[in-house]
């Protein structure tokens, strides 16, 4: 499933320019007792920072390593700044004529036994951000004053939020290769086999500024982003195919689509399902979460969100009020972001309907959301239950259903997915529902209970049912119209289609697997169908006409699906992995 963020990226690199911390400094006439003159506070590299951005220039009391062939002291020393020149802590002179070359590294730590800085030291402790380290390695003649020049060794990103986002972005987690050791003499980046995460938080200029390590020579490792706001994450994105060069800034913008309105976390999840339901939730506001145009009002959902057992349990369906039973009647946007984890276990009082929405009214629709391991537990007495939706009026389309469980007692109408559909569903696909009861007379189904609207190009896929006597994969009763949607998975003893048809319901271009030994409708009350096909379970293609599944599908989205429906966006599909066909997500 996809996660795509809630931001637009724009990348921009900001080459390596000059600066200078000391313009004009003099040469003295006198020699520092070393008899070895070092000057310098020249830094190469970077430009207009954000936090944690790197340095620009040495203040007095700064130390360097200095590691230099030609001086008695070759195994490197110490040096600090005093404004003007770098002073050794000890003394030490020339060592020989001719050519004398040298290095220097800022800042100064400490080395392990093979004279090389560990990642103990080159990340700092909180955040385990990378240090900016500065190298400086060249050669002069003997005699002659040194001039250091050093260069940021590192790459940095920086990542820049609109005034929007900002509002709810606290911190940052940076995912980036990762580096075992540098060493202090050659500069050499010794890489690790593992990426590393930094942390940054807060930001008072809406900026947060990475130091990383520079691209492995002919590799382009991906920079991953995790926005995080109410300590959860709200949205991630990835940087790709980007060379990071050594002294070199890259600004990465980051800006909200629309307003920046939206659920980003767990708890503006709960606190919306409350509001939408005229149900007050501390001091939140529904206008946080949604936008409004010409009367409509979108509410989107802009992260994946993962439920705890606690946050589920002040989770309310949306789209039903207890005291007022209000269907929903906007337009609620995933994003095609994925909440997974809710456990709906709300105890009701009377018959209700229930699910993610309760009630979606006939100008309400959902679209693009995903949900994962869902389950539901029976706590009273319901109506309308589907993991979903409870009744569907409106329309549904472009949402996934992936691991879900129902375990019901006595339960009236329930499904995997929606339980009563009077609305449009399509581009739908549910996969893995289980469905327990202790009523075996009750009839189980894993996409749609009661079909009494249009169910178009959808999937649903290795359902399974636990004591119900009677039940469909697709559709247990179909009143009105189903076509062009497919089920796969094990068939167990129930119909692949329909359990009940009506002679008001039309079903075409319908497909199930050729190990299915069942008749796909149960009790056919003189309905029409036409083009209900069967296709090889190992590969895919049609015993009748020899095409694959997914292309057949493809071909009534362009005919049929066109002509009828010219008011529906259909998604096209491929050929996926482990299913016989899934979305080509827009």
């Amino acid at each position: 499933m996809r996660s795509t963020p809630s931001i637009l990226i724009y990348i921009m690199y900001i080459w390596a320019f000059f600066f200078s911390g000391c313009n004009g400094i003099e040469d003295h006439e006198t020699r520092l007792s070393s008899g070895i003159k070092i000057l310098g506070n020249d830094v190469y590299g970077f430009g207009p920072q954000g936090r944690s951005a790197g340095k620009t220039a040495f203040q007095t009391g700064d130390r360097i390593l200095f590691f230099s062939d030609g001086t008695t002291s070759p195994d490197g020393c110490i040096l600090t700044f005093d404004g003007k020149e770098w002073v050794p802590e000890k003394p030490f002179g020339p060592n020989g004529n001719g050519k004398m070359r040298y290095t220097a590294v800022f800042p100064v730590m400490d080395t392990d036994g093979e004279g090389l800085f560990g990642k103990e030291q080159l990340y700092e402790s909180s955040g385990k951000t990378l240090k900016d380290v500065l190298f400086c390695q060249d050669s002069c003649a003997y005699g002659n004053v040194i001039r250091l020049k050093f260069r940021h060794r590192f790459s940095r990103i920086d990542f820049n939020t609109d005034s929007q986002l900002s509002e709810k972005v606290t911190g940052m987690i940076c995912k980036t290769a990762g580096i075992e050791s540098f060493c202090p003499i050659t500069g050499n980046i010794i890489y690790s086999r593992d990426c590393h995460e930094s942390e940054l938080h807060g930001s008072e200029e809406n900026t947060y500024s990475f130091i990383i390590p520079p691209s492995p020579a002919g590799e382009t490792p991906p920079v991953e982003l995790s926005l995080t706001g109410s300590g959860q994450s709200i949205c991630q994105t990835t940087v790709e195919n980007i060379t990071f060069k050594e002294g070199t800034a890259y600004s990465c913008n980051l800006k909200s689509k629309g307003s920046g309105r939206g659920i980003y976390t767990a708890e503006d999840f709960i606190a919306f399902t409350h509001l939408i339901n005229g149900e007050a939730y501390d001091d939140r506001k529904l206008e946080e979460f949604g936008e409004t145009a010409d009367g409509i009002t979108t509410y989107r959902l802009k992260s994946d969100i993962a439920f705890s057992e606690e946050e589920s349990a002040r989770i309310m369906g949306i789209g039903i009020n207890y005291k007022m039973n209000k269907a929903f009647s906007d337009i609620f946007d995933g994003e095609g972001h994925t909440l997974s984890g809710i456990r709906l276990n709300r105890k009701l009082n009377g018959y209700s309907n229930y699910g993610v929405f309760g009630d979606i009214a006939p100008d309400g629709i959902v679209r693009n959301l995903n949900v994962c391991n869902i389950s539901y537990t029976q706590n009273g007495k319901i109506a309308y239950v589907g993991l979903l939706a409870g009744i569907n009026r409106g329309k549904i389309h472009n949402c996934t259903l992936q691991n879900g469980s129902m375990e019901l007692t006595d339960a009236n109408q329930y499904s995997g997915f929606i339980a009563y559909n009077q609305g449009d569903v399509f581009n739908c696909l549910a996969e893995n529902v289980t469905i327990s009861t202790d009523d075996a007379k009750d009839p189980a189904a894993g996409l749609v209970r009661t079909n009494a609207g249009n169910i178009l190009n959808c999937g649903i896929g290795h359902a399974s049912f636990k004591s119900p006597e009677n039940g469909a994969h697709l559709c247990f009763e179909n009143k009105k119209n189903i076509q062009n949607c497919y089920v796969y998975g094990p068939e167990g003893k129930y119909n692949a289609l329909c359990f009940n048809t009506w002679e008001t319901s039309y079903m075409a271009y319908c497909y199930l697997p050729d190990t299915y030994k069942k008749d796909f409708i149960g009790n056919d009350h003189n309905s029409a169908y036409e083009f209900i096909l069967r296709y090889d379970s190992r590969t895919f293609v049609l015993e009748e006409g020899g095409r694959k599944l997914h292309e057949k599908l493809n071909e009534w989205i362009g005919s049929t699906g066109a002509s009828a429906y010219p008011e529906l966006e259909f998604c096209r599909w491929k050929q996926g992995d482990t299913r016989p066909a899934t979305f080509i997500l827009p």
